[in-house]
């Protein structure tokens, strides 16, 4: 994309980086900024076991972002970062703690 490739020339810009700027700057929804948490998902739920143990270069960027688009569609950078909030262990330590105040009467509904 053009202005992908825009936001690559400038000094200290790479690819992930240009696709956050993308995706929460410009709302390209459908861009996915793959990363270490983003390979470690795709790796665990994406991608075949032949690619599992590659390491991460422009190819293996590539079939991880299309993967999450062939799943999610245009709102694929969307999905990936929602992926991402509920494998954080604090989101996931807030979500049982509210859950369990819930059960107990005292959360939200409760």
């Amino acid at each position: 994309e053009e202005l992908r490739a825009e936001l690559v020339a400038l000094c200290g810009v790479g690819r992930k980086v240009a696709d956050c700027v993308l995706l929460f700057s410009y709302g390209r929804d459908s861009v996915v900024p793959v990363d270490t948490h983003c390979l470690q998902m795709a790796r665990r739920f994406l991608l075949p076991p032949a690619a599992r143990d590659k390491s991460l270069g422009p190819a293996l960027y590539e079939q991880i972002s299309a993967c999450f688009v062939d799943l999610f569609g245009p709102l694929a950078g969307w999905a990936f970062m929602t992926l991402f909030a509920g494998e954080l262990a604090d989101f996931r330590r807030r979500v049982a703690a509210a859950a369990a105040a819930a059960e107990e009467g005292g959360g939200p509904g409760g």
